[in-house]
């Protein structure tokens, strides 16, 4: 097997694989160590994961902290819209709404930009 860098995608491809929280390590280099308890169904699988992997794919569930953080950050617009009596946007709902989605999802192509923010609301 050719040895390879490892990018920010390869938990997530492990976790995916249902492979993550086995014991080995690896490197950025790609070195991977395999603990002694490990069989060789699981040391093949891990493999597999690391011969498919691309280490130029981003990562997954960064790009979900992404999401959350950007949803949290429209809980003020939800918070400014309520302190004015202003009725939150239906553009605003489908923005958290997927944003939510994104958090919520337990893979996804990360290389997608998050949904665009909406103009903040009239009188908020």
């Amino acid at each position: 097997m050719a040895q390879k860098a490892i990018g920010p995608s390869f938990y997530d491809e492990l976790k995916t694989a249902s492979l993550a929280g086995l014991p080995f390590s690896w490197s950025p280099d790609g070195t991977l160590t395999y603990d002694a308890s490990l069989t060789e169904a699981q040391i093949s699988a891990i493999e597999t994961v690391y011969a498919d992997h691309d280490p130029t794919k981003p990562s997954w569930s960064a790009f979900q902290v992404e999401a959350q953080s950007a949803l949290d950050k429209s809980d003020i617009t939800v918070s400014r819209c309520y302190e004015n009596a202003v009725e939150l946007p239906a553009a605003w709902v489908a923005y958290r709404k997927a944003l939510r989605a994104i958090v919520g999802a337990a893979s996804g192509d990360a290389t997608q930009s998050l949904p665009t923010q909406p103009a903040y609301p009239a009188g908020t």
